[in-house]
């Protein structure tokens, strides 16, 4: 056992096992400085999310086994040890192991998890725990090519009732060990605690349970796409909850991130029926509502990827039934999206202060869209306008057609999600080229140039109150990607251009919930 004075630890209610592991957590932070602990990626998880976490597992049988891939100071344990002696009324078996990297780490570790031994025990239970130091992704790699055994194949590897895991985060370098591991999951840069989810629950036994704290963008994007896939067809989801705020959860730990918990059961996944979908502004669950979601709500495809999708009322669900309806997307349309080309950082020799010079064109930022076309000239406007042509930017500079241009980074506290501005060539006739910067998306067709009803439709139709709140749903990311524009459903190609005339936003809505409207004009694909 450790050598670290129990008496340092305990606060004033010395059974309460989750305060006495938080407390561990706050004397460790208070004797380590935060660039000590952001390479690990270490965010200890607050004791009231720890009591909420514990409270999404059940328990039942005389036998429980748990892991916990990133114990930390054993909080989600001791909470978990928790709910046992306050709701069990019979004696059970249970045997923990709780990985943990960091060696500092371990007294802290130790003594929480001898006070848990130690009040269970008095409360009739048997306590077997096993503190295991290092890298838990080495030394699990094999569990990657095992699912949830029910035969005698897996007899070798040990197998868990419960994961519990607040996992670290931080970004995957290509060339660190860890990647070389998980490298068949692994899209571009992910982050460190996708692989903690897949592992971690690939060591579950068949219908064992699960509950993870992670941030929501987990649930969209390319970055997490096989990982997320695995998990929709070889587990089900019981539940998620959805944190509001995005600076309250972790909040004395400099955390700005939104996230989620996913709890759920490994097995077959064509058994989910409902969700239990809740949500709370922050950590103290003060407002907290829950609605029961149908799962096809939830995991939903967009054709080779699944999206975990978060709707948290019966009018949010409505409003993924009209736009799931809708049969097309851009690309049926010979319509595309790509992200700009100019990445400031690395091109500072060839941007100007002004586009006047005989070999510059504009520079478009973020800053430079409006609803209603494009600003070349903002207020408090301290961005470079202008680009210089040459043999290193033509490549990266697009040709001057119409286009909706989208701001990339966005957030839930924006008015909109997605930010669309309609791009004029009209406007723009006496340059060849425009530079689009790396923090715009741009709307585009496939070997041909957008027609001004298309513009104006799509305009309408992307800044919509229906479209807002299905990609709120869809999207827990504060980037509008390329990819998941793509994925949003289109109606028909005429409804969208006869938003081109409609400027009144119920009158859009309206149209776009119709099922009766046809356009009159059947001829819109000619000018």
């Amino acid at each position: 056992m450790s050598t670290y004075p129990k008496q340092n630890i305990l606060n004033s209610d010395s059974n309460d096992l989750t305060s006495i592991s938080s407390e561990c957590a706050h004397l460790f932070s208070k004797n380590t400085k935060k660039n000590e602990r952001k390479p690990l990626g270490q965010f200890f998880t607050p004791q009231e999310i720890a009591r909420y976490m514990a409270n999404c597992i059940d328990i039942s049988g005389d036998r429980v086994s748990i892991l916990d891939p990133c114990a930390g100071t054993g909080t989600l344990i001791a909470a978990f040890c928790d709910k046992i002696a306050k709701e069990m009324d019979h004696s059970i078996n249970i045997f923990i192991n709780a990985y943990e990297i960091d060696s500092k780490l371990i007294p802290y570790l130790e003594s929480s998890m001898s006070f848990c031994k130690e009040i269970l025990e008095l409360n009739g239970h048997i306590v077997d725990y096993l503190i295991i130091e290092g890298n838990f992704i080495e030394k699990n790699a094999q569990y990657l090519n095992h699912n949830f055994p029910d035969n005698d194949q897996d007899e070798y590897l040990e197998y868990f009732d419960i994961v519990l895991s607040n996992p670290p985060y931080y970004k995957l370098k290509r060339d660190c060990k860890e990647y070389e591991i998980m490298n068949g999951f692994l899209n571009g840069q992910p982050n460190i605690y996708s692989s903690f989810v897949i592992l971690a629950t690939k060591m579950l036994k068949n219908s064992g349970q699960f509950v993870h704290i992670i941030p929501r963008s987990f649930c969209s994007g390319l970055y997490y796409k096989n990982i997320r896939n695995w998990l929709l067809e070889n587990s089900c989801i019981y539940g998620i909850h959805n944190f509001k705020s995005r600076s309250k959860i972790f909040d004395q730990q400099e955390v700005l991130q939104e996230v989620i918990i996913i709890y759920g059961g490994a097995g077959n996944a064509k058994k989910c029926k409902t969700a239990l979908i809740s949500s709370s502004k922050d950590k103290s669950l003060d407002d907290y509502k829950e609605v029961n979601v149908p799962y096809r709500y939830i995991s939903h495809p967009y054709g080779e990827d699944k999206y975990i999708r978060i709707p948290t009322s019966r009018f949010e669900m409505d409003i993924l039934d009209i736009v799931d309806s809708w049969e097309y997307t851009l690309e049926d349309f010979g319509i595309t999206v790509s992200t700009g080309r100019i990445v400031d950082f690395r091109t500072m020799d060839n941007l100007r202060d002004d586009y006047s010079g005989d070999n510059c064109v504009p520079l478009l930022w973020a800053q430079n869209l409006n609803q209603d076309g494009i600003n070349l000239n903002p207020k408090n406007y301290t961005k470079k306008k202008g680009i210089e042509i040459n043999n290193e930017t033509k490549k990266a500079l697009v040709p001057i057609q119409n286009y909706v241009l989208l701001k990339r980074l966005t957030s839930k506290c924006n008015k909109r999600r997605i930010f669309a501005s309609p791009f004029f060539k009209s406007q723009f006739r006496e340059f060849e080229f425009i530079g689009f910067e790396n923090h715009l998306n741009y709307i585009h067709g496939i070997d041909r140039g957008l027609k001004v009803k298309e513009v104006k439709g799509l305009c309408a139709l992307l800044g919509s109150d229906i479209i807002d709140v299905y990609f709120r749903v869809m999207n827990g990311s504060t980037q509008v990607n390329a990819n998941d524009l793509l994925k949003i459903p289109m109606p028909d190609y005429e409804v969208i251009c006869a938003l081109s005339n409609v400027h009144k936003s119920n009158k859009i809505m309206e149209i776009l919930i119709s099922e009766s409207f046809h356009a009159e004009n059947n001829d819109l694909w000619s000018e």
